[in-house]
C-alpha cells in the first residue's frame, strides 16, 4: 500500500531537492516557457526558491521516495529582483562560466513575472508550478498537496492566489476543478497565449 507523505519545505533543505524538482518540471511540465529554458536553468531557479523567504513549498513522499511539489509564492511582484540578487550573490560569483547563458535566459524568464502589472491584477500570491511523478497521477494528490499549500496561505492572511498556464489541456482541467476560475489570457512570449486563474481561498 502506498504511504503518501505530505511535507513543507524549511529554509534548511537537502541540497538534492531542488535538483529533484528541476527534474520533475523539466521531465513533466513540457509546455512550461521555463522548461525551455533548460535544466540547468530550472536546477538555479529551485535552489533560489527553496531560500525565498517569501516561497512556500510542499513536497510528497511515497514510501519515502520524491513523489511530486507544489511551489507558491507570496510576493511575486518583486520575485524577478529577489532572483536577480540571488544570482549575483550566490551563482555568479562562485560559477563565473555559467553567467553569459544563464543571464540571457533570466531575461527571457522575466516576463512571465510582470504579466500582473499588464492584466492589472492585484493578486500578489502565485502558484509557481506543480507537477508529479505520472504514477502518482489521478490519485488525488495533486489536489491533496494544493490544499497543504491553500492552508499555509490561509493562516499567513492571503485570501486570494493565482496560476499562469500555458499550452496543457490537462492542467486546464485540474485547476478548474480546484475551483479556479478563469481571470483572462495574455501573450507573454512571442506566439504563446497563455491563461491566467484566480481562486479565492475560503
Amino acid at each position: 500500500m502506498e504511504k503518501f507523505e505530505f511535507i513543507i519545505v524549511g529554509k534548511k533543505y537537502d541540497i538534492n531537492l531542488a535538483k529533484n524538482i528541476a527534474l520533475l518540471h523539466y521531465n513533466n511540465i513540457k509546455y512550461s516557457f521555463m522548461s525551455s529554458l533548460g535544466l540547468n536553468f530550472l536546477k538555479v531557479f529551485y535552489k533560489f526558491i527553496l531560500s525565498d523567504p517569501f516561497s512556500i513549498t510542499i513536497i510528497v513522499k511515497v514510501n519515502e521516495d520524491f513523489g511530486g511539489y507544489v511551489v507558491f509564492n507570496k510576493n511575486v511582484s518583486t520575485i524577478n529582483k529577489r532572483f536577480l540578487f540571488y544570482l549575483i550573490r550566490k551563482e555568479f560569483l562562485s560559477f563565473p562560466q555559467l553567467l553569459i547563458p544563464l543571464l540571457r535566459n533570466i531575461m527571457e524568464s522575466l516576463n512571465s513575472f510582470f504579466y500582473p502589472k499588464k492584466l492589472k491584477i492585484n493578486v500578489e500570491c502565485e502558484l509557481i508550478s506543480i507537477a508529479l511523478v505520472n504514477k502518482y497521477r489521478n490519485m488525488g494528490v495533486g489536489k491533496k498537496l494544493v490544499e497543504v499549500g491553500e492552508n499555509i496561505l490561509k493562516e499567513l492572511g492571503v485570501k486570494k492566489y493565482k496560476v499562469l498556464v500555458y499550452g496543457d489541456e490537462e492542467l486546464y482541467k485540474f485547476y478548474r476543478k480546484i475551483g479556479m476560475q478563469k481571470m483572462g489570457t495574455i501573450e507573454l512570449h512571442k506566439g504563446k497565449i497563455s491563461t491566467i486563474y484566480i481562486k479565492e481561498i475560503k
